[in-house]
């Protein structure tokens, strides 16, 4: 429920903070932590990261988000690794404390069908299963097994890098094994899926039923001893006012993602083959492990904009070679649109996978009536 005054923002903003550090707390060390519902508006946005281990997300009918998590092994923590914020979005993070023991962690999390969700990993697997309204998926070399209802209506974008992409869905079909896209039904819901080296599938569900309020005597309820209202969350602050230390909350990260490019100042191009042992790193004079390292290999979205106005008549075809020779260049997972523009705009082929169509469209372009 929103709240609409300041008084009711803050301790709304301090109590949800609260329940961050201590809804999870147990009577002593525990490999297991359950035990918060927040509500989630319809519509609403949610950001979940795991770092350290798996995500198990399952799309339900209930309007707020289920979280528990679990310690792999024996290994045990003195207070629960869940931290939750909540500023433009909802967010849900695992944290490792210094004194924590390096061990997996497990995170399970239901979410509305209504949710806009990103799902974000390191190495740990990612399961989604049911699609909401809104997912985006990504991880750097964990698996991603996504599970479909018989009834879905979504959007499809999926592509690994450098893994495979497998649908056992007979209307979902790769067409090179790095990338899938396709629609299902009216397209209503959207999914996009990114690996870099981790494999990609999609499955039917095996239940066709999207869950429902769990029992209170069951293992995943959260709050077997009574019933717990559902956090609310506090309404967005206007621009007048100020945000107060009870809506933050801080910690100290023990993973960081630095993004790069190396360029030889000579040519200006980029440097390839580098590795791991290239590179130092150094916080306040202080250097640092660099525990993984990895090329980005990412496909990309790549928009041709062509003038073919009256005064390029006599290059045209030298501008449909260079287009071609562009398309030819480009990697099979790199999608390509092509527009061209003689005083209005003309969308010869939206960004698409398929090279043939997009070679047949680029050698019918001809010069058009108009300025540039």
């Amino acid at each position: 429920m929103f709240l609409q005054s300041l008084k009711r923002v803050l301790p709304a903003a301090f109590f949800l903070v609260l329940l961050a550090v201590s809804c999870f707390a147990q009577t002593g060390p525990s490999n297991t932590f359950a035990g918060i519902q927040i509500e989630l508006p319809a519509g609403g946005h949610l950001r979940v990261e795991n770092q350290y281990g798996e995500v198990a997300a399952e799309v339900w009918r209930e309007n707020y988000v289920s979280v528990s998590a679990t310690i792999e092994g024996a290994k045990t923590f003195a207070r629960s690794p869940v931290i939750i914020e909540n500023r433009n979005q909802l967010g849900i993070r695992i944290v490792r404390g210094p004194s924590d023991p390096a061990a997996a962690i497990r995170l399970a999390i239901k979410i509305p069908e209504t949710a806009h969700v990103e799902i974000v990993t390191g190495s740990g697997s990612i399961r989604l299963r049911g699609v909401p309204a809104a997912a985006v998926v990504r991880s750097i070399a964990g698996d991603v097994n996504i599970e479909f209802l018989q009834s879905v209506n979504a959007d499809i974008v999926a592509r690994s890098a450098k893994g495979l992409v497998r649908s056992e869905l007979p209307q979902l079909l790769s067409e090179n094994g790095h990338v899938l896209q396709a629609r299902l039904g009216s397209g209503a819901q959207t999914l996009r899926i990114n690996t870099e080296t981790g494999p990609i599938t999609l499955s039917p569900v095996s239940n066709s039923a999207v869950s429902e309020r769990p029992d209170s005597n069951s293992p995943d309820a959260l709050g077997n001893e009574a019933p717990m209202k559902a956090a609310g969350i506090p309404a967005p602050a206007s621009e007048t006012q100020e945000i107060g230390e009870g809506d933050i909350i801080r910690v100290d990260s023990q993973l960081v993602t630095l993004n790069l490019s190396v360029i030889d100042r000579n040519t200006n191009r980029g440097l390839v083959g580098l590795s791991k042992s290239d590179f130092r790193l150094f916080e306040n004079g202080a250097e640092q492990q660099i525990l993984q390292f990895e090329s980005s290999a990412a496909p990309f979205d790549l928009l041709l904009l062509i003038d073919l106005s009256g005064s390029t008549r006599d290059v045209v075809k030298l501008i449909r070679a260079a287009a071609l020779r562009f398309i030819d260049a480009a990697r099979p997972s790199d999608r390509i649109g092509v527009i061209t523009f003689a005083g209005r705009p003309t969308v010869v082929s939206p960004l698409t996978l398929n090279r043939e169509v997009l070679r047949q469209r680029v050698s019918a372009m001809d010069t058009s009536a108009g300025d540039t």
